[in-house]
């Protein structure tokens, strides 16, 4: 697996987490209903899909959380 050095700032990835999150909410919901309207013997329920979107979403929160604490941090002298 080849590694890449990406540098990304703070700020930058604040924005990316907080427009992960306003398209994770809109898409899900999508998603769910063009998969029962293609495949009626879906297994997945909106509950599952809710479920697995709120999991994306605390993921991309805690992104933002992180940004907030090393902001916190390279404020501190």
């Amino acid at each position: 697996m080849k590694v890449h050095n990406i540098h990304i700032t703070v700020d930058e990835l604040r924005t990316l987490a907080g427009s992960a999150i306003a398209d994770i909410h809109g898409q899900v919901d999508e998603l769910y209903a063009d998969g029962l309207r293609r495949n009626s013997n879906c297994n997945w329920t909106a509950a599952d899909l809710g479920e697995k979107r709120d999991e994306l979403i605390r993921y991309f929160q805690r992104a933002i959380d992180l940004c907030d604490t090393l902001e916190h941090l390279e404020a501190k002298p």
